[in-house]
């Protein structure tokens, strides 16, 4: 069984945006296309050169806060880095350790209006407070979760996505080997003050197997919490259907990415005996890679085209990039009406776009951003 299947993707009767990649990019009334080839055009006000001192390379997540400060999680790495709003290095936070303020497996990283840090980690949500030019630990939050894959704040609450796998009160669960289980919805509300669970919603993308472990995974989902329409938008991470939810789990709309083309998902066997598998693609694909609110209405989602890596020489591999163009697709998507449409094919990496502070990896057509080469800055602007 390849997914997605069509007992999955959402019906045609219950979206109501489905933009294309052949699309032409689309002006709207508060970003215009000449605006930001203007702004790339300018003299970033600062640079964060991904090969220097600070040890960064490869960046997972980003944040900032009211104080100016820009916060890095780098792959790999079990540590957050801060930089000035001039891309200045200035400390590290945490450490890989079990210890208050360490990591084990650092994923997600945001921050509410108090300026409070909230890091993601395998077992908990750590929070890291600013005071005195510093930034101190605060305290952890038990999630209670399996899986992890992202978070958002949202004013008083905290939005996490991932699945836990629990043995159900009644025998309305899944059996698996004898054993009866079930899957949690994949986003899940945290109080940020004391770190009350207080909901818990989300689509699950079901599994053919029945297994529950491999309908959490197919429902891996990145979040972007958006203030100004007050919505919670999620997309899974394999497939782009992109849903809004209001702060009470109740979902306001679907859209979702016409002319997607799937990395290879396999499923194979029932329950005891499933099995999933990622095979190699000769074909290229489209992969999700960036998922950012802004301050306003809108959200960005940005798609990139990929092409199989394994024995491919490095000049042969970047000239199969060159032939599919755009490398980067990004969509705008209204938080309240889910209205998406085409906006950039050139804009390069979306970290944060706010009024006041933009992070932009900008991507040149003439390198190649899929070799990870780590060569290009991230630009504030």
């Amino acid at each position: 069984m390849s997914h997605p299947t069509e007992e999955n993707i959402p019906k045609r009767d219950e979206i109501v945006s489905a933009p294309s990649f052949k699309d032409l990019p689309d002006d709207t009334s508060i970003f215009s296309i000449k605006d930001i080839d203007e702004l790339l055009d300018r003299e970033p006000v600062g640079s964060i050169d991904e090969g220097n001192k600070a040890g960064l390379f490869s960046i997972k997540d980003v944040a900032i806060d009211s104080h100016g400060h820009i916060f890095i999680l780098p792959y790999q790495q079990k540590t957050i880095k801060v930089f000035s709003r001039k891309g200045s290095f200035i400390s590290d936070i945490g450490k890989e350790g079990r210890g208050p303020g360490e990591f084990l497996y650092p994923t997600a990283i945001d921050t509410d209006q108090k300026g409070n840090l909230y890091v993601l980690d395998r077992t908990e949500i750590d929070v890291f407070k600013y005071s005195e030019n510093q930034f101190t630990y605060s305290r952890p939050f038990e999630h209670g979760l399996s899986h992890i894959v992202d978070l958002c704040t949202f004013r008083e609450s905290i939005f996490v996505s991932g699945y836990t796998v629990r043995r159900p009160d009644s025998a309305s669960g899944e059996e698996r080997g004898g054993s009866v289980l079930n899957i949690s919805n994949p986003i899940h509300q945290f109080n940020s003050t004391n770190g009350k669970p207080l909901n818990t919603f989300g689509k699950i993308y079901q599994s053919n197997s029945q297994w529950p472990v491999f309908s959490g995974r197919l429902s891996d989902t990145k979040l972007a919490c958006n203030e100004s329409t007050d919505t919670i938008v999620g997309v899974f991470t394999n497939f782009p259907f992109v849903r809004g939810y209001q702060p009470d789990g109740k979902i306001k709309w679907t859209s979702v990415v016409d002319d997607y083309r799937y990395k290879p998902i396999i499923e194979e066997g029932m329950k005891a005996k499933a099995s999933i598998r990622y095979p190699s693609s000769k074909e290229p694909f489209n992969e999700i890679t960036h998922f950012t609110s802004t301050n306003k209405k809108y959200v960005f989602l940005q798609i990139e085209n990929r092409i199989a890596m394994p024995n491919k020489k490095r000049s042969k591999l970047q000239e199969d990039l060159k032939k599919i163009h755009p490398q980067i697709n990004t969509f705008l998507i209204d938080g309240d009406t889910g209205e998406m449409t085409k906006f950039s094919n050139n804009i390069g990496h979306i970290y944060v776009w706010k009024d006041n502070i933009k992070v932009i990896k900008t991507f040149d057509g003439s390198n190649n951003n899929f070799l990870n080469d780590g060569n290009e800055p991230v630009n504030i602007y």
